[in-house]
């Protein structure tokens, strides 16, 4: 299965931000998106796969279907990546 890169940068609507692996779980991972230098905020997510790959969420998992979430503190983007488990 070929995993997420630890760090890209974003396309489409997204193509401004450097996305960097910050911690991984079984169930999840937890990225930073930059902006800008002083700009930046935190998305975790649970792991998807689709034809043996895994994926990075959609629009529709951050708002619709619960599987992704934004922060803007890390701790308590850790905090949520933690409440899974290992």
């Amino acid at each position: 299965m070929k995993k997420l890169y630890d760090e890209f940068e974003g396309r489409k609507d997204m193509k401004n931000c450097h996305f960097t692996k910050l911690d991984e779980t079984t169930w999840g991972y937890l990225y930073q998106v930059t902006i800008s230098d002083d700009k930046f905020h935190f998305e975790v997510f649970k792991k998807r796969v689709r034809n043996g790959n895994e994926i990075y969420p959609t629009d529709r998992d951050f708002r619709i279907e619960n599987n992704a979430w934004i922060y803007f503190r890390l701790g308590t983007a850790k905090l949520k990546l933690s409440e899974y488990g290992d």
